[in-house]
């Protein structure tokens, strides 16, 4: 991460996959590290997101080159896909500001909430167990906020 306007030549991005992750450690007593109730899925998106509501920003660097080996099997694969989906809503919850969440609000409630996908109620109703802990890691976060959602959700957008 570098604070923003001091980022270099390499390309802003809204999301870093934490397989491929450098940080700035100077950053880290402010933005936190990764969050432990995450295990696994998300946690990345989650972590970057933190360090560009601090006031610094994610950068692409084309010219590198990482390798991400993965395997497990179908049962493994049905548990991702619930983590997957508890930590998105985690994360939304979490970090986005209430004018965001109450604009996409819409779209949150279709994936999470009106759906038939049983993964999907699954991962929501663990994350709705998880509430109060997020909700206050949300305050911490929202009382430190440097930038406002805007700033990276523009950069997922063509």
């Amino acid at each position: 991460f570098h604070p923003v306007g001091t980022a270099g030549a390499t390309v802003p991005t809204p999301f870093v996959s934490g397989c491929a992750m450098l940080l700035r450690c100077a950053a880290l007593p402010q933005i936190g590290l990764f969050d432990e109730r995450y295990f696994m899925y998300v946690e990345d998106v989650d972590l970057t997101l933190r360090a560009w509501i601090a006031g610094y920003c994610a950068m692409d660097v084309p010219a590198s080159i990482v390798y991400h080996r993965m395997k497990g099997s179908a049962s493994e694969q049905r548990q991702r896909m619930v983590w997957g989906y508890r930590n998105q809503l985690t994360t939304l919850f979490k970090l986005y500001q209430a004018s965001t969440l109450r604009r996409m609000s819409e779209a949150i409630a279709e994936r999470w909430f009106l759906t038939r996908n049983r993964f999907a109620v699954q991962g929501t109703l663990e994350a709705l167990g998880m509430l109060s802990g997020t909700m206050t890691e949300r305050r911490r976060v929202q009382r430190a906020r440097c930038t406002p959602d805007e700033a990276f959700l523009e950069l997922c957008t063509p």
